[in-house]
């Protein structure tokens, strides 16, 4: 199922030991730095299909204008007002709240024709494009990934283009993506060695997100980059994750909601981290 491997991460940067664990879709290596990332085997921006963004996006706008309602007065504390580029915009909900705080010029960028399309319907303040060309040279205050970090593949040539080319001097980063500890990553590991494979990866979230980070292996990639924490904050997730494993035997099924959602909320409740970098000076 799994072996050692040793290669540059691509979280850290750094040269370490890592454990792989080879799935269908894609490669998953566990680091000794914390960090834990995916190289895929097929072309992940097919996975979001106007029916992911229907079920993730447009059935849970109240629970994400919620969740906006603590990560919205956490960006105002280093940024009053200004521009914000919000990369892995969806379906634009974050940047249409920001709106409603007085930020202005924003840009929202997806892989998705048809989010972009639902973002242009909802807000005539920002400008929305499925196209990172689109940006061009234009400065934000701001650059945002609101739980899009962790689904990018090229993110290390990304986040360094966008802050080479798109972010003003002493702008800032805003970031929000799951947030996996040691215990989770245990248990994962030992589930993997008595139920079949699927269930691994299902605790990987294997092949939608790519990267899970915790507080020191974000803190690691951030630094690769020049960034900073400014500030940060754990809580649970806002959503519940569905079982993808569910049929008509209900004991079956219930087993399986126990192993795969159960345990791991249990030993990973605070599973989102938002935080605010900045480059270091």
């Amino acid at each position: 199922m799994s072996d050692f491997y040793k290669e540059v991460c691509m979280c850290c940067g750094q040269q370490t030991l890592k454990k792989r664990f080879s799935f269908k879709t894609t490669d998953t290596y566990i680091c000794k730095n914390s960090c834990i990332f995916s190289v895929p085997k097929i072309n992940t921006n097919k996975l979001y299909t106007p029916e992911y963004f229907k079920n993730y996006y447009e059935e849970l706008v109240n629970e994400q204008t919620k969740m906006h309602q603590k990560v919205i007065p956490f960006l105002k504390k280093y940024l009053k007002t200004g521009s914000v580029l919000d990369y892995g915009c969806g379906i634009g909900t974050f940047l249409l709240n920001l709106e409603k705080e007085s930020f202005k010029n924003n840009v929202g960028i997806d892989v998705s024709e048809y989010s972009i399309s639902i973002a242009e319907s909802k807000s005539s303040m920002s400008n929305f494009s499925t196209n990172r060309d689109f940006l061009e040279t234009k400065k934000f205050d701001c650059i945002s990934f609101i739980d899009s970090v962790a689904h990018i593949e090229d993110i290390n040539n990304l986040l360094s283009k966008l802050i080479k080319d798109n972010l003003i001097e002493n702008g800032i980063v805003l970031i929000r993506t799951p947030n996996i500890n040691s215990l989770y990553v245990w248990y994962a590991r030992v589930i993997g060695y008595f139920l079949p494979k699927r269930f691994l990866g299902s605790l990987f979230f294997v092949p939608n997100r790519l990267f899970l980070f915790n507080k020191k292996s974000i803190e690691l990639f951030l630094e690769k980059h020049g960034l900073m924490i400014e500030e940060y904050y754990i809580e649970p997730e806002y959503k519940k994750i569905s079982s993808n494993f569910s049929n008509g035997n209900y004991i079956k099924s219930m087993l399986v909601d126990f192993f795969r959602i159960t345990i791991p909320s249990i030993l990973n409740k605070n599973n989102s981290i938002t935080l605010i970098a900045r480059l270091k000076k």
